[in-house]
């Protein structure tokens, strides 16, 4: 995204987002499935209490989702970081902890349990994608809703694993 905001070019940095976009969809669609099909027996792996067991595998199937909704919205983070738009998305991260932590004072006064806490994520992720990807369009453009071309994703992915393993490598050392 930074390289796209550099030469001013919505067009392309909009097909990059939709392209990744998909990918991510396509991912989080087969983990959701799983999650769906395996968390009651996931629950059963690791014991969980009889009185927490639905509520355990709600939260697993929401975190799930969650989860996606975080990749796709850092996405559109991106996209502002490389416009140098870093009021918004620290702004956004503290209002995300401010609903977290209201969140969970409410649920605990309730007694809401696991449920409870499912509840205050999908509002903690709401209010950030909710003030995030409005933003994050302002510097994407209609006309680039598609996707990028096989090669320049070949090239993208074939960069992006090497970033994802020295980072990894970064925190294992």
């Amino acid at each position: 995204f930074m390289l796209y905001a550099g030469r001013n070019d919505p067009v392309a940095a909009t097909r990059l987002l939709v392209s990744l976009l998909l990918l991510v969809l396509g991912v989080s669609m087969l983990t959701l499935g799983t999650a769906i099909v395996l968390a009651p027996s996931i629950m059963v792996f690791f014991h969980a209490p009889p009185d927490l067991f639905a509520d355990a595998v709600l939260l697993l199937r929401v975190l799930s989702v969650i989860v996606a909704i975080a990749l796709a919205r850092n996405l559109f983070a991106s996209v502002l970081y490389s416009h140098q738009r870093f009021a918004i998305t620290s702004g956004t991260l503290l209002l995300g902890y401010l609903v977290y932590a209201v969140g969970i004072v409410v649920v605990l006064d309730a007694g809401m349990g696991l449920a409870g806490l499912a509840y205050v994520f999908i509002a903690q992720q709401a209010v950030g994608t909710m003030t995030i990807v409005p933003s994050a369009c302002r510097h994407l453009s209609r006309r680039g809703i598609g996707f990028i071309s096989r090669s320049e994703l070949r090239e993208f992915l074939g960069f992006t694993w090497k970033v994802q393993i020295s980072g990894l490598l970064g925190a294992l050392t």
